[in-house]
């Protein structure tokens, strides 16, 4: 279960105790409201026919935040939007300590570009995951009113943990590029990590999310987070976005093939002299093959694959199914946000969707094991797992006792969401879409 850090709570408490509290609970009331609205399946089956139809759906629109929508929102919806965002930058955090920066140690981000930071809490829950970290952080958002209250939050980050810029823009501006690129200049690209938590559902149209992806690649950095509420809307914006990254990255490795062609051409041809590494014809540059140049210029590989939560890189086997890809986290409810919703309750589950995607080729020496998208069903003697595996496809496989002690015993263990190591394809049922009903 996750829990606020006390400075966090006490920040919040700070800011609505001279507050209108019951213009608060109305408040909190039309963001329930709000999500309520946009979460039903649906929503879904307006987006798939217009896919096919190459028409754009409009989303319904999120109330407007002014000062006592923000307070509400961190009153009645940050402290799990928080929870979720921690759980997915824990998973993002396990699976990348497999995968070794520039200088051979685990990878973490130093910069972080937040798209929609609405309250801050993406800079909030990264330096809980990665504490020791000096953590630069870049927030665009639109809201006058929830930077105002975000600026507040992050105050109680130690400055030397946190160095951020809040700027408020438009996510989707056509100048927000620029904004990116003249703002923590100092850290490269391959340590940086783009985030879009509860953004894209939020956005008014199909058009609009698949402009704002494209920032998410463009900005350059090396991991990319997408989440996003774990309803039927949700988890189709997010597969969305995922099949749109994945594309672009097959594009670029496409492109950077097609070049090393082209270069390979240019120097059997003698066009690169012996004594040079590198030369600019018609503004594209042909570098020696073998070069120091040219190994520092094609350092990193390019396209990208998915770090988590699938453990391959095809098409979402659930996409446009009955059934949808999400996750739940379990966060204690600080009082204030018991007082907001009316309730007694100590504690409150939040559902997500999302994926964590890093630049590069899927590295050979990483264990692939399927992922468990639905609670275990754990009955005498016996477990039954329905996980996404590698394949690309969702499969069901029993674990009984006398398949051993370890293995049984993980899989007792085993909870939704968590990665599986005992997988033997050849023991496993792969389950049609048909067949999908849960």
């Amino acid at each position: 279960m996750v829990e606020l850090p006390a400075e966090l709570q006490l920040a919040v408490n700070r800011l609505i105790e001279d507050a209108d509290r019951p213009q608060i609970r109305l408040k909190a009331l039309k963001l329930y409201d709000y999500f309520r609205s946009s979460s039903s399946s649906d929503y879904s089956k307006r987006s798939q026919r217009s896919a096919r139809d190459s028409t754009d759906t409009k989303s319904p629109q999120i109330p407007f935040l002014d000062g006592n929508t923000a307070l509400a929102y961190a009153a009645g919806v940050m402290p799990g939007v928080y929870a979720s965002t921690v759980a997915v930058l824990n998973e993002a955090q396990r699976r990348l300590s497999f995968t070794p920066g520039e200088d051979g140690q685990e990878w973490k981000p130093r910069k972080i570009i937040d798209f929609g930071a609405g309250l801050g809490t993406v800079a909030l829950a990264s330096h809980q995951v990665w504490p020791e970290q000096q953590l630069h952080y870049l927030g665009l958002d639109s809201s006058r009113a929830m930077q105002a209250i975000s600026s507040a939050l992050l105050g109680q980050v130690p400055a030397q943990s946190l160095k951020k810029k809040l700027f408020q823009t438009s996510i989707g501006h056509p100048d927000i590029q620029e904004t990116i690129a003249s703002n923590f200049q100092d850290v490269p690209d391959s340590e940086t990590m783009a985030v879009a938590a509860y953004t894209l559902g939020d956005l008014p149209s199909d058009k609009v999310r698949r402009e704002v992806v494209a920032d998410l690649w463009n900005t350059g950095a090396e991991v990319i987070v997408v989440i996003d509420r774990g309803t039927p809307r949700g988890f189709d914006i997010v597969a969305t976005a995922r099949e749109q990254l994945l594309r672009l990255g097959k594009h670029e490795r496409a492109a950077v093939e097609s070049v090393t062609m082209q270069r390979t051409v240019v120097a059997e041809e003698e066009v690169i002299q012996e004594d040079e590494d590198v030369i600019e014809v018609d503004g594209v540059m042909y570098y020696a093959e073998g070069s120091e140049s040219a190994k520092l210029a094609f350092a990193e590989e390019p396209g990208c694959y998915i770090v988590a939560p699938c453990p391959h890189d095809g098409v979402c086997p659930l996409h446009k199914t009955k059934n949808f890809c999400h996750f739940s986290q379990k966060v204690q409810r600080p009082a204030f946000l018991r007082k907001t919703k009316h309730s007694g309750m100590g504690e409150e589950r939040n559902s997500y969707s999302y994926f964590v995607m890093k630049r590069g080729k899927r590295p050979s020496t990483e264990t692939q094991w399927p992922r468990l998208i639905l609670p275990p069903l754990k009955r005498g003697g016996h477990v039954i797992l329905d996980a996404c595996a590698p394949s690309g496809n969702i499969e069901r496989f029993t674990v009984a006792k006398s398949h051993g002690k370890q293995e049984y015993y993980d899989a007792r263990k085993s909870k939704w969401g968590d990665l599986f190591p005992h997988y033997d394809p050849d023991k496993s049922q792969t389950k049609k879409k048909r067949d999908m009903s849960y």
